[in-house]
């Protein structure tokens, strides 16, 4: 028997890998901060393959915000969570 990883583990990881892979791709996800759907064209083409047509606003708006916080500038004075599919957050202290 195999477990599959939910869609949203899946989104989580392949949205992770391309922002630590790209910094322009980070930049285009971090540009979401704050703003609605509707107002981020620099995130669509990364997540459009994610949502389909019968998406609710909700889960839209859901799937665009956790993209741009992954993307966010990482404070030196606040902590970091670490996630990996399957697991809880991990969360540890960076130093000043």
């Amino acid at each position: 028997m195999t477990t599959t990883t939910p869609v949203t583990g899946r989104f989580v990881t392949h949205i992770a890998e391309q922002a630590a892979a790209s910094p322009a791709i980070r930049a285009a996800l971090r540009s979401g901060l704050g703003r609605a759907p509707e107002h981020c064209h620099r995130m669509h083409r990364y997540l459009a393959p994610w949502l389909s047509a019968s998406s609710t606003a909700h889960r839209e708006r859901a799937f665009y915000t956790i993209a741009s916080l992954i993307a966010r500038p990482r404070n030196s004075a606040t902590a970091a969570v670490s996630w990996q599919p399957g697991r809880q957050f991990r969360f540890r202290r960076t130093q000043p």
